[in-house]
């Protein structure tokens, strides 16, 4: 996938936007745990809009 730029930047889109759907049973880790959540906004994304605000 790494090797395939536009193949990563679409789950990356669609790993950020679909989170809601992540199942909360991630197996027996998650017994005693939560299940973690993809972020809302990738770092690329966060980062791409930090650096757009003017000073």
């Amino acid at each position: 996938m790494y090797t395939r730029p536009l193949l990563y930047r679409l789950f990356r889109f669609f790993a950020t936007r679909l989170r809601a759907l992540t199942p909360s049973r991630l197996g027996p880790w998650t017994e005693h745990r939560g299940a973690p959540k993809p972020a809302a906004r990738s770092l690329h994304e966060l980062a791409r809009k930090h650096l757009e605000q003017p000073r």
